[in-house]
């Protein structure tokens, strides 16, 4: 008799194992899919930024030559302008092939902390390519705005706009990262 209510105990016990296996297979499955969603939500991020800059590139940057020159601004202006938009969409493009966030998600986490790393490390190298030009058009911008001449309230006007638009890049740009950050994460526990 106790053999059978052992045996009834064990079965009991069996079953509520399997239960329990069962809601957590279920748990995991839900877990893994809501991390699947924050990084498609995370990289969607990554990928509008990068469409919002070959947007800027390709539409707006020949508009604004084209007002430029018509606004008789010096050519050379003009010139550096477009050249520093081209420079960017191409080292842009480079990080962006580096990173491919479409299918970050699906690596291991070893090619995904590679593809991480590469990518930073094309980041910094873009943003030190084209620091020193930026802050040449800004100066020039500065000085267009000015007309040439000491008009201290336009300087500090167009210097103030400038330096809140410098930041407001990197604050984006630092956000972007936090993302691409984010997204590793994701990886490592998903992978767990």
């Amino acid at each position: 008799m106790t053999h059978n209510v052992e045996s009834l105990d064990l079965q009991k016990l069996k079953e509520q194992f399997n239960l329990i296996r069962e809601k957590l297979n279920k748990q995991k499955i839900i877990n893994e899919k809501i991390l699947r969603e924050s990084m498609h939500e995370k990289l969607s991020y990554v990928e509008k930024r990068y469409r919002i800059q070959l947007g800027i590139t390709i539409l707006v940057v020949p508009l604004l030559a084209i007002l430029f020159f018509k606004l008789h601004f010096h050519w050379g202006f003009v010139l550096l302008m477009g050249i520093i938009a081209l420079v960017q969409l191409g080292l842009d493009t480079l990080c962006y092939r580096i990173l491919d966030p479409r299918n970050l998600p699906n690596l291991s986490m070893t090619s995904a902390i590679e593809k991480v790393a590469k990518y930073k490390k094309a980041h910094t190298l873009r943003t030190n390519i084209l620091i020193a030009p930026a802050i040449a058009l800004i100066v020039w911008t500065i000085l267009i705005a000015s007309g040439y001449s000491w008009n201290i309230p336009i300087i500090l006007l167009s210097s103030t706009l400038m330096i809140g638009a410098v930041i407001r890049g990197f604050l984006i740009e630092k956000a972007n990262l936090r993302r691409i950050d984010e997204v590793l994460e994701d990886i490592k526990e998903l992978k767990e």
